[in-house]
């Protein structure tokens, strides 16, 4: 919240981050993933002064890279439905993930999903737009006919 703050405050700052060559993002990309694996591989709970750094590299990058993408985006339907229901999506998305893991649990898919640090990405990613797609319906269920439960009359 603070770099957003800072970001909208500070025009220059925001202009700065805007005009950061293409070429930089893939180079963000390749050092986020090889950060996280490292710290993936290692752990975080050795307390090692090594391991500590590099995870901080890995959040200031992976920053980096959330800034340089949202940017970019262009004004979309579907993020400003997102946006304006990002409680609901919130309070609704929990349900649906136990549902996803017992189904993942009944099929044996968990150790297949653990056993690669790029099936877990994937994985992740998929899943969440998955939420994002089937969350539409019920939010739009609640808006339109259980007005109430939001504050709204």
């Amino acid at each position: 919240m603070t770099i957003g703050y800072l970001l909208k405050t500070n025009n220059k700052l925001l202009k700065n981050i805007q005009n950061i060559k293409k070429i930089y993002i893939p180079i963000f990309i390749i050092l986020y993933f090889i950060f996280t694996n490292i710290v993936g591989a290692h752990g975080i709970n050795d307390c090692s002064s090594k391991s500590v750094t590099i995870w901080y590299f890995s959040i200031i990058i992976g920053n980096i890279i959330l800034l340089i993408f949202s940017l970019n985006i262009p004004k979309s339907k579907l993020l400003l439905f997102i946006g304006k229901n990002s409680l609901l999506y919130y309070g609704l998305h929990t349900t649906v993930i136990r549902i996803i893991n017992k189904i993942v649990a009944l099929l044996n898919l968990s150790k297949f999903i653990l056993s690669n640090i790029f099936i877990q990405y994937t994985f992740t990613i998929f899943l969440s737009l998955f939420l994002i797609i089937l969350l539409i319906f019920p939010i739009k269920f609640i808006n339109k006919h259980i007005k109430f439960i939001l504050g709204k009359f």
